[in-house]
């Protein structure tokens, strides 16, 4: 028969001995730039998604235009798709401005030897929020 079990001597305390002991963990940056590679594999993806939907609706926008269809019908439609073109531009566009921060914070050694300077980090990020800003208020830096 096993010896009996002393409190304390469980799996969860075994993994938070592991935890507070260290020495098998990284630092807190590694970490961060580990998260921040998924956050960039993200970005990467979602400007290919942007990049592909804008180019089918500009073939579905001129494929109605050149088509025989009544006008009002018409007009509604390519409004709607104008509407929507506009949008994958603007996200293509705050997607644009992320991509250098993203791959920034990626790297490991971004808090001790970074890739872009400060200035340059805050304002790509300052310019991506403008940039949502600005279309969620009416449109204004891409689209309509």
């Amino acid at each position: 028969t096993p010896p009996p079990r002393r409190a304390g001597d469980g799996p969860l305390t075994k993994l938070l001995a592991a935890v507070r002991d260290g020495r098998n963990w990284r630092d807190g940056n590694w970490w961060s730039s580990v998260s921040c590679g998924f956050w960039l594999w993200y970005i990467v993806a979602d400007i290919v998604v942007q990049v592909d939907k804008i180019r089918r609706l500009k073939a579905v926008i001129e494929a109605i235009e050149g088509s025989d269809k009544d006008a009002a019908g018409k007009d509604s439609t390519v409004e709607r798709l104008r509407a929507e073109l506009g949008a994958a531009q603007n996200m293509l566009l705050r997607e644009s401005l992320f991509l250098l921060p993203g791959l920034h914070y990626a790297l490991p050694g971004w808090a001790t030897d970074p890739l872009l300077p400060r200035w340059a980090v805050g304002g790509l990020m300052f310019g991506e929020a403008v940039a949502g800003w600005a279309y969620s208020v009416g449109g204004v830096i891409v689209g309509k």
